[in-house]
């Protein structure tokens, strides 16, 4: 089933604020314990001047990056979505390191950042109160090379969306076409790598465990390729490989309220919504009018679906909790971005105009902007 944009109804989000990141920046990500805490990775491209390059990407050019850490203040009940001063961006902290292509927390009480950098490496960084500022800043807990600094970490995901009391895996895709498979040591909260697989022959954009079968790993590549992989097969094949993809697949994500229902995104510009138990088909298809990067559904309101749509800005899907076969609605599009909508993910729940709206953080690419804006859940 295929839908398109053009005849459904949407609302158009203001700006509650914004933030300059100073260098382009590329993912964003609340901390789902303490959602006033959010970060932005931060990608750059620089020309050198000597016409050496330290990680290889072009005799001419070098890839710089950090991470910042905001703490999103909202002063007192928002009863005005159009208040711009009712909320700010406070930059808390700004850690210079490669440049970050993707970054997830995981979900418990002390919760740890893992970022995924472009010299090979995953970081892991705990939030520790500041003696001086009494605010949270990350501390760095280890630097885990994944691959040489010339390949690249392109994603990541956490397998404890569902449940943060199960053991953590973490799944992450490399430049060279391998996926690796870690699982974090509860005591240390290190990395120990378990498995590694070389899952395509291009770049793997993205990765992603099914939250409900954490054996279960998808990956999708610049090959155009969606695969599907079981851990507890020896991972040397896919059980399915669907190739009915017109760009490179960019986007995969588990709905951690729906069982066997995923998202995923492709430069092509269609968002499918797959059942795990036929991934060979989409569901329905849907044109989000760019070629889509990031996908999230909402915290707790199964059928919010939020889109980073690169050239096409940033929009709110909704999902008919009633039945996947029915096309979406568009429920809400912000376009305060002038430049690649990259990073995105949903905030905390607030009173707005006496509604309850979930804040939504965006970030993108070359006007080097994060923003705040809000959704409207009554509708």
């Amino acid at each position: 089933m295929t839908s398109d944009k053009s005849n459904l109804r949407t609302r158009v989000s203001e700006t509650l604020c914004g933030s300059d990141t100073l260098l382009t920046a590329c993912s964003l990500e609340f901390c789902p314990s303490k959602s006033n805490l959010l970060t932005c990775g931060l990608y750059q491209t620089d020309q050198l001047k000597d016409g050496t390059s330290k990680d290889g990407v072009d005799p001419q050019t070098q890839r710089v990056g950090g991470c910042i850490l905001y703490d999103l203040c909202i002063e007192g009940e928002m009863r005005d979505a159009n208040k711009i001063d009712s909320t700010y961006f406070d930059e808390i902290q700004r850690i210079k390191c490669p440049a970050v292509l993707d970054q997830k927390w995981t979900q418990g009480v002390d919760p740890v950042l893992i970022t995924a950098d472009s010299e090979g490496n995953l970081n892991s960084f705990y939030l520790k109160e500041s003696d001086e500022t009494y605010k949270s800043q990350l501390q760095v807990i280890e630097k885990f090379s994944c691959a040489p600094s010339d390949v690249l970490c392109l994603s990541l995901d956490i397998s404890d969306k569902r449940d943060c009391n199960k053991d953590i895996k973490i799944v992450t895709s490399l430049s060279n076409g391998e996926v690796v498979l870690l699982r974090q040591i509860q005591s240390s909260r290190m990395l120990l790598e378990e498995s590694r697989w070389n899952a395509h022959n291009f770049e793997p954009w993205t990765c992603g465990f099914d939250y409900w079968n954490l054996s279960t790993i998808l990956t999708g590549g610049d090959d155009c390729k969606l695969k599907v992989w079981d851990s507890r097969d020896g991972l040397k094949n896919p059980v399915l490989v669907n190739k009915q993809f017109e760009g490179g697949v960019t986007a995969i994500r588990s709905h951690h309220l729906r069982e066997h229902t995923f998202a995923v995104g492709s430069y092509d510009e269609v968002l499918r919504i797959f059942d795990k138990r036929n991934f060979s088909k989409a569901l329905w298809n849907h044109n989000c009018g760019g070629g889509i990067w990031r996908l999230k559904w909402h915290t707790d309101r199964s059928e919010k679906l939020l889109v980073a749509a690169m050239h096409d800005g940033f929009k709110i899907l909704d999902i008919d909790s009633a039945g996947l076969n029915t096309p979406p609605q568009i429920n809400t599009i912000y376009n305060g971005h002038s430049s690649l909508a990259y990073g995105a993910d949903w905030g905390e729940t607030v009173l707005m105009n006496g509604k309850s709206s979930t804040i939504v953080g965006s970030c993108s690419f070359y006007d080097r902007s994060i923003q705040a804006w809000g959704v409207d859940l009554n509708d």
